[in-house]
């Protein structure tokens, strides 16, 4: 300091302070985890980076460095745009002391390259400790195949209008893999209706049988119940199950990954009865379309269990008489209930009874 007066003393016209560098400090720490350690080639997974400030002061300009190796494809990220996958620059900011905030990382396991994924965190701050500033994961990928197969029955191929069938669905793992997240999709086409679905293992959500793991080697059943809708008689159904898994369905059977089931619906029309009195109206016992399904049987019982009709093929043909017991005299049937086996296509077993009225 000067002045223009003459100063006495100047020893205290000068005074200086030296302040001695560090200023503040943070100390930040990164943790990166990976959600499936052993991941199939072509399965997604997600590392998780979690970045913490220990502290003692908050920290800026915080930046996470994390490139995906060339073992991983980018899908996504939880980052609202703060992580850019074309530099693996996660961007911060301000963490304050005892702060924590995390990213998931979504990509796609590829078959080859490198597998080890690093991530790093700096700050503008001073850091304590730089051994917590890296952290890496290595999922190790398999070679996810495993050959699922797939096999479906029906109990009625030939089921007429208002009839329930049931489908049996099996499914078995010919390995050499366990599958995961394993899943039988069976959509019932036009022309059925969903009734019930038992399962032997997993849980049932129409249209999806959900079995979750099913090891190699082992299988497993499930019995679907539909109903034949009205209006469908003369129609040829298809019903298709297949099934998807974590795996690549290593198809040594071709096409076993789907199955499909034809159904034919009868179009014949059975009668409660007939009047064979001889007018020539309703003489004959006429089974409506029964010509369309020529390989064909029936048997006619009394209501005390005798045989008293039957023929292969019918031809509709039949005029209440008894050709197969003992008659007395006249062989015309008296009126009553008749109990009929109808059996069509060597398959297919309808049974009820028919009045005889004359």
């Amino acid at each position: 300091v000067t002045g223009d007066q003459d100063d006495p003393d100047t020893d205290n016209n000068e005074d200086n302070e030296t302040p001695t560098p560090g200023g503040q400090s943070a100390d930040l720490q990164i943790v990166k985890t990976v959600d499936d350690a052993t991941p199939n080639v072509g399965e997604n997974i997600v590392f998780t980076l979690t970045v913490t400030n220990n502290g003692p002061d908050a920290a800026t300009n915080v930046v996470v460095t994390d490139n995906l190796p060339t073992g991983y494809t980018y899908v996504s990220d939880d980052g609202a745009g703060d992580y850019v996958p074309g530099t693996g620059v996660w961007t911060i900011g301000d963490l304050a002391n005892g702060a924590t905030t995390t990213l998931d990382i979504t990509c796609t396991v590829l078959a080859t390259g490198t597998y080890i994924n690093t991530a790093t965190v700096t700050g503008d701050q001073d850091d304590p400790d730089t051994d917590n500033n890296e952290d890496n994961e290595t999922p190790i990928p398999e070679d996810g195949t495993c050959d699922i197969v797939l096999n479906k029955v029906v109990d009625n191929p030939i089921p007429m209008e208002h009839d329930e069938i049931t489908f049996i669905i099996s499914v078995t793992n010919n390995g050499p893999l366990n599958a995961t997240n394993l899943v039988v999709t069976d959509i019932l086409p036009d022309g059925l209706t969903f009734v019930s679905a038992l399962p032997s293992v997993g849980t049932w959500s129409y249209p999806n049988w959900t079995i979750g793991t099913l090891n190699n080697g082992d299988d497993a059943e499930i019995s679907i119940v539909a109903k034949v809708d009205a209006g469908t008689a003369g129609n040829t159904i298809i019903n298709t199950v297949s099934n998807s898994q974590d795996q690549t369905d290593d198809n040594t059977t071709p096409d076993d990954d789907e199955e499909t089931v034809t159904i034919d619906i009868i179009t014949i029309f059975i009668p409660d009865g007939f009047s064979p009195n001889g007018d020539g109206i309703n003489d004959y016992f006429v089974i409506k379309g029964l010509e369309g399904y020529p390989n064909n049987t029936i048997i006619i019982l009394n209501r005390w269990g005798n045989k008293v009709f039957d023929s292969a093929p019918y031809n509709n043909n039949w005029n209440g008489k008894n050709t197969r017991g003992v008659t007395v005299g006249n062989d015309d049937l008296p009126v009553g209930t008749y109990f009929y086996i109808l059996k069509v296509e060597d398959t297919k077993i309808i049974k009820g009874y028919l009045y005889l009225n004359r």
